[in-house]
């Protein structure tokens, strides 16, 4: 009776193989999706350094074409589409000098990517604000575009 209550605690108390965790070894399935967010990022990347240096430089044409024809946009006013974008950049870009910004989180997934960054605005008077900035772009043929954005400054 004791070995067989002593069994039945080994018995009760094993896993399941089902239940164990076996080392998964890295799928073509995995290499791909790697190889896809490197590139993703890597574009992400692009968008935003375009943007930065065209807002820094005063080329808010060129920052609006860098949006999507049904983009949303939260720079302290709401503005959508592209024309709206524009009008919204160049008003708020007024008086500020210089805009630099650090990614902090990045995925991808299909046609789209997300990326939130710290951003630091320096106006041409006052203090420094920094605060968050989140853009999402959506791949349109070749051309990552931004689809919508919010600026939080603190």
């Amino acid at each position: 009776m004791k070995v067989l209550a002593t069994a039945l605690l080994f018995l009760g108390t094993a896993t399941p193989a089902y239940a164990q965790v076996m080392p998964i070894p890295r799928s073509d399935f995995d290499e791909a999706l790697a190889q896809y967010r490197s590139y993703a990022l890597q574009e992400f990347q692009t968008v935003v350094e375009t943007w930065v240096d065209a807002v820094n430089a005063g080329a808010l044409d060129q920052a609006a074409g860098l949006y999507t024809e049904d983009s949303y946009v939260d720079i302290e006013e709401l503005a959508r589409g592209r024309e709206s974008v524009r009008a919204l950049l160049r008003e708020w870009s007024e008086g500020i000098r210089h805009v630099q910004v650090g990614l902090s989180d990045f995925d991808a997934s299909g046609n789209m990517s997300y990326g939130t960054l710290q951003i630091r605005v320096s106006p041409d008077e006052g203090s420094t604000r920094s605060g968050v900035l989140l853009l999402v772009l959506r791949k349109e043929g070749r051309a990552w575009r931004i689809r919508a954005q919010t600026l939080t400054l603190l």
